[in-house]
């Protein structure tokens, strides 16, 4: 992994597979940052939205750390 990458694997509710998910932390300055999160599953042609899901889930833990750490 690069500074600034996080490859977690997570596993879908159907059938159980895993899917590779990459999240890619930019410094953009002035207490900035983007995150890019990327979602692949590694079998099969469809994921019926898993994927989209793993990123949701993802976004929304970061959501809530945020603002956590703003009420502090």
């Amino acid at each position: 992994e690069a500074p600034g990458q996080g490859r977690p694997r997570m596993v879908g509710i159907i059938g159980h597979f895993l899917d590779d998910v990459t999240i890619y932390v930019t410094d953009l300055g002035n207490h900035q940052s983007r995150v890019t999160i990327r979602s692949r599953s590694r079998q099969g042609r469809g994921d019926l939205g898993q994927n989209a899901q793993h990123i949701q889930e993802l976004q929304d833990a970061m959501d809530a750390e945020l603002t956590r750490r703003a009420a502090i």
